[in-house]
This record gives structure tokens, C-alpha cells and sequence, in this order.
């Protein structure tokens, strides 16, 4: 839910198959198969044989949704914690982004923050332009798989 001023009625964007979607393991570089730890180990609920709360999902699929928890989430290959920059990346921001502040404060920020996607569609309604091409075009690039971007390039208004 957003609350914009205007002097006009605006209708919000709807999500399209314009717009890919994106894996999580493909936006991080991932392989397949790999799965998500987020709560550590975590007792067994005799009844179903599961973790209780929660505590694992695929990223084979879009992530989750961040809370700033995610600083705890880990490959269960490997054991390796999500970075700051992967879940930058999650939400829509460059792998280079400068965070500032302690990992505690930086996964709340990222958690807390209108993702730049999600921004350009709701200001580019407001303002009365579009914004599917280049929402379109930053998205393919920030997502190229087995590429890190140059975070000096001035590339995702190519379309517009």
C-alpha cells in the first residue's frame, strides 16, 4: 500500500509476463537444488517430522519475502550466510550498493526499503510515464546470470 499526493486519479500497475521473474538462485549465481536455512536447527515436531516454525525453503523459486532476519539465512550446502550484497540484489539493487551501518542494521534497511523496481512503476504512474521498458531493461541486467555489473556504467536507460 502506497500514499501518493496527486492532482490526478492514478491506477497502480498490476504485475505483467512483461517483467520476468526471477529465481533466487539464478539472481545470486546460485546452482540449482539449493536450499535455504533460516532459523538454524530447530527443534522436531514429533507429530509431523518437521522443523517447528519453519526453517527451510527452495531457491528455486522467487525469495522469500526480507525481514531484516534474513542476516541468519544460510545455504544449506555450504553453509554460508546470505551477504549484505545478495540481499541487496534481492531487493533490486545493484551488487556494488554501498550499505552502510552494522549487518544487524543493513538487512533491517534492505527489509524496510521500496525496492527500485517497485518505485520507478509507482512513480511512473504518478508522473504519467513509462515505465515498463526500462523497469524491464534494469531488471534483465541486474539479473544477468554469471555476470557481475559494472557499477560505474550508466546502462539501464537504454530503452527509454
Amino acid at each position: 500500500m502506497f500514499f501518493l499526493a496527486t492532482r490526478r486519479y492514478v491506477c497502480l500497475p498490476t504485475p505483467t509476463p512483461e517483467i520476468t521473474t526471477t529465481k533466487m538462485a539464478q539472481a545470486l549465481g546460485w546452482g540449482e537444488g539449493e536450499r535455504i536455512n533460516t532459523r538454524g536447527v530447530r527443534p522436531v515436531d514429533p507429530k509431523t517430522g518437521r522443523a517447528k516454525g519453519g526453517n527451510e525453503f527452495s531457491a528455486d523459486k522467487p525469495s522469500n519475502c526480507l525481514t531484516g532476519k534474513a542476516r541468519t539465512w544460510k545455504r544449506v550446502s555450504d553453509a554460508q550466510r546470505l551477504t549484505v550484497q545478495e540481499a541487496g540484489l534481492l531487493v533490486g539493487f545493484l551488487p556494488l550498493y554501498l550499505w552502510h551501518g552494522s549487518r544487524t542494521s543493513v538487512f533491517q534497511h534492505e527489509a524496510d526499503v521500496v525496492p527500485p523496481i517497485i518505485a520507478a512503476a509507482v512513480l511512473s504512474e504518478v508522473l504519467g510515464v513509462p515505465w515498463k521498458p526500462r523497469v524491464r531493461d534494469y531488471n534483465d541486467q541486474l539479473y544477468r546470470l554469471g555476470e557481475f555489473l559494472d557499477p560505474y556504467a550508466d546502462d539501464f536507460d537504454t530503452v527509454a
